[in-house]
């Protein structure tokens, strides 16, 4: 059991703590559920009515709660303020140069600074009205149900609509409009021309480029492409489903479909390149200079290239992949929705990452930066994702019955039962707490014993033995060691 809690992977906030010096032992206070308390020069680690609320502070940052209801959190490096309300429902983020608040699904406001210097952004109270102002400086305003205009945003310069009987579209100089989209439309643009009658014509062309075209489609389509530095000119037509064709004009590359999904095949001598389908998508593959690929779907799918492997069974359910560079190997596992496990090294940063979860019964990483390690462990897990760090912020505690977790500086945590059980330790200091009945704690200079929330207490501090009987001392302090606020500990914001 040890050497597996020694290779599993960041949960607890200690995980996150920075630098390999051995750091100062914390001052533990615990009367399980009431308050757990541990602090020092750098660290301050509180709980309170068991999970239900915390106060973490550290040197990346500050994060407090009551969970399930908020989280406040605050980060040093990215200088990032967060406040989450029943995550995930609410969320709001201030960084530097950009504010974001989310309130699902009713609000959405995110503010931010545009490589240019210009202050961009959008607002909307779904679904009824958006508004914002691009990168460019362009101000803009929409309501779904009446109209509007967006810039920079639905992969256009500009969208202008009307309700849905009217939509203007500019992409550069290109502009489409469409009447009852997308029934009837036309575009203009320097060297580009179009118009469509769905769907009983339709013809787009770039001049010198390429030209498409349909006729009752999908029946009968046909284009062509014009010889540029990337790619030979062709062209196509198709009769789906009973026939198409497409053929460079050098004749050295191609495909022909019949009766689609029956037969296809296609080939490109200048790549050495070959597909094929009979019928799709039951059984279909490529084959190439740097790619094979077999499916027969859906028992086994396989693909292959000169650095990565990919094998799939039972139409996805399972997955493995595996990638091999100079200096990057990448082993993954998947077993939807049960099982997954990932391996990551890289060799120029010596750099480990592991990963595995069997949900929702249990997850844990580890992470290796050279001669640095540390991970964590939790179980129960019920959030998907390989990093939920704020699902495991809200949630993970109330739920969690199996905690561990391992720090680069030589600490360590475990806890079971919603930290009804704690056992934690680090370079020269240890602490042991069974809930509410006994707790045992070992530093430099102190030995401590406490019974029932410490009503009965002995230890010995500086080799003199002292006693605490309902709370009344007798003999030597059975205080903590640690710096007083007084004494330069930082405080937290």
């Amino acid at each position: 059991m040890h050497r597996l809690l020694r290779r599993i992977p960041v949960l607890l906030v200690l995980a996150t703590a920075s630098g390999a010096v051995a750091a100062e032992p914390p001052a533990i206070e615990s009367v399980w559920p009431l308050f757990y308390r541990a602090r020092s020069a750098e660290r301050t680690d509180f709980e309170g009515l068991g999970p239900l609320l915390y106060y973490q502070r550290g040197p990346e940052g500050t994060t407090y709660g009551a969970r399930p209801l908020f989280s406040v959190g605050h980060d040093v490096a990215a200088g990032r303020h967060t406040l989450q309300i029943l995550y995930p429902l609410a969320t709001f983020r201030r960084e530097k140069d950009a504010r974001r608040a989310f309130v699902f699904p009713f609000y959405f406001h995110e503010r931010y600074t545009a490589p240019n210097g210009r202050r961009a952004g959008a607002t909307a109270f779904f679904p009824f009205l958006w508004w914002g102002r691009s990168a460019k400086g362009r101000a803009w305003v929409s309501s779904p149900f009446l109209g509007g205009t967006f810039h920079g945003l639905l992969g256009s310069d500009e969208f202008t609509y009307a309700a849905m009987l009217y939509v203007r579209m500019r992409m550069g100089d290109i502009v489409h409009q469409h009447i009852l989209p997308p029934l009837v439309s036309w575009s203009r643009g320097p060297g580009h021309r179009g118009l469509r009658i769905f769907p009983f014509f339709g013809h787009t062309e770039r001049e010198g480029q390429w030209r498409n075209g349909y006729v009752m489609w999908p029946f009968f389509t046909h284009g062509s492409r014009e010889d540029t530095q990337q790619k030979k000119g062709a062209d196509y037509v198709c009769s789906w489903p009973f026939f198409g064709r497409s053929s460079s004009r050098d004749g050295r590359s191609g495909s022909l479909l019949v009766l689609w999904p029956f037969y296809y095949r296609g080939w490109n001598e200048h790549k050495n390149q070959r597909e094929w389908s009979a019928p799709f998508p039951f059984f279909f593959g490529k084959h190439s200079d740097e790619l094979d690929e077999v499916n027969v779907w859906p028992f086994v799918s396989r693909t292959k290239t000169r650095a990565t492997s990919q094998t799939s069974l039972l139409a996805g359910i399972v997955r493995s992949a595996r990638v091999r560079t100079k200096n990057t190997s990448i082993d993954t596992l998947s077993v939807y929705p049960l099982f997954g496990s990932a391996r990551t090294e890289d060799r120029r940063r010596a750099s480990k990452h592991s990963f595995w979860m069997v949900w929702p019964l249990a997850r844990a990483r580890s992470r290796q930066e050279g001669t640095q390690a540390w991970g964590d462990a939790n179980a129960f897990q019920f959030a998907w994702m390989k990093f939920p760090e704020d699902f495991d912020r809200n949630y993970n505690a109330l739920m969690g019955l199996f905690e561990h977790a391992r720090a680069r500086d030589g600490r360590r945590a475990t806890c079971l039962f919603w930290r009804l059980f704690r056992s934690e330790g680090g370079p020269g200091w240890s602490h042991v707490q069974l809930g509410p009945l006994a707790s045992w704690q070992r530093a430099p200079g102190l030995t401590r014993v406490s019974f029932l929330l410490g009503l009965f207490q002995t230890g010995k501090q500086g080799g003199r033995r002292g006693w605490r009987i309902f709370h009344v001392p007798f003999g030597a302090s059975l205080t903590p060691p640690g710096k007083r606020p007084s004494e330069g500990e930082p405080r937290a914001r």
